[in-house]
């Protein structure tokens, strides 16, 4: 159960920069307080970092800063939930291996909710006599907490960070529940995300707050946890929602789904295996783990 919590905090995170790559560069600016370079637009890139040599380097994700059609930031984003003495040598990779793609000067930004790892993460590697690659780290101590409604208002990407890093602190889900309402676009995965990272009294808290919110839940997992009347008329409509909930989770785990497979669970009428898969979903790490 611990190892499935982790690793669902792990993509939770990083869903949060596939979904908002200006995310990224939010972090940077705002939280680490580095200089970047002016940007109108910000991408998700290949995270596929392998060099010539047959060995394959992924990172977790890759944001590119645009400006003028051109690159101007390249950002290797790293989920660092423990410490691992291989990223010292892979980190350095990340760099040449990006900054050679995008001739364009390059960062690793490493997100810790572990202020040991964060210290850890945030020491300098040293190529040579002359050469040090130093990751710019978003830890608990920078992270700020966000417990305003209209700052968390003003990026709900940090509100989710926030409630990941100090949900117990006062106010801060409240302030997320509030703000995730009037995210049409993101709102409903956000809320599946921030329930799935959170355990023990905090997710009855996120529970409690999503049944008393103005906010009609869009989602069809939001609704099967949280309750939603209009949805539970017809096994019809169950089974829709189920299967929606299968392929939204397994979305958030950033788990490839073949054409096959997602035909066959939309075209599925029983609950019962829907809410199996469903199960299943939350703690898998292929495709395989989920379906027979």
């Amino acid at each position: 159960m611990l190892a499935s919590m982790v690793s669902m905090r792990h993509e939770a995170i990083v869903e949060l920069i596939r979904l908002c790559p200006a995310f990224a560069g939010e972090m940077l600016t705002g939280v680490a307080d580095l200089v970047v370079p002016e940007y109108e637009s910000a991408e998700i890139g290949s995270a596929d970092l392998s060099e010539v040599v047959p060995t394959e380097r992924r990172a977790d994700a890759v944001v590119t800063l645009n400006r003028g059609g051109r690159a101007v930031l390249g950002i290797v984003v790293e989920v660092q939930l423990g410490r691992d003495g291989d990223k010292a040598y892979s980190w350095p990779s990340y760099v040449i291996s990006l900054r050679q793609r995008l001739r364009c000067p390059v960062e690793v930004l490493v997100v810790c909710v572990d202020d040991g790892v964060a210290r850890w993460a945030a020491q300098p590697i040293q190529i040579g006599s002359a050469s040090v690659i130093t990751p710019i780290v978003v830890g608990p101590q920078v992270v700020p907490v966000v417990a305003d409604v209209d700052r968390a208002r003003s990026s709900t990407e940090l509100a989710m960070l926030s409630a990941m890093t100090h949900h117990d602190v006062p106010g801060v889900l409240e302030a997320l529940a509030d703000t995730i309402g009037t995210d049409p676009e993101h709102g409903y995965v956000y809320s599946e995300l921030i329930w799935a990272v959170l355990s023990g009294a905090a997710r009855a808290r996120w529970e409690r707050l999503m049944t008393t919110t103005t906010w009609k839940h869009q989602s069809p997992f939001a609704r099967k946890h949280f309750g939603d009347g209009e949805a539970k008329g017809k096994a019809e409509g169950k089974a829709e929602e189920a299967g929606v909930a299968v392929l939204t989770v397994l979305r958030a785990r950033g788990i490839d789904v073949p054409d096959e497979v997602r035909e066959r669970v939309r075209g599925c009428g029983d609950v019962e295996l829907l809410e199996a898969w469903l199960s299943r979903a939350a703690t898998a790490e292929a495709i395989s783990d989920v379906f027979d």
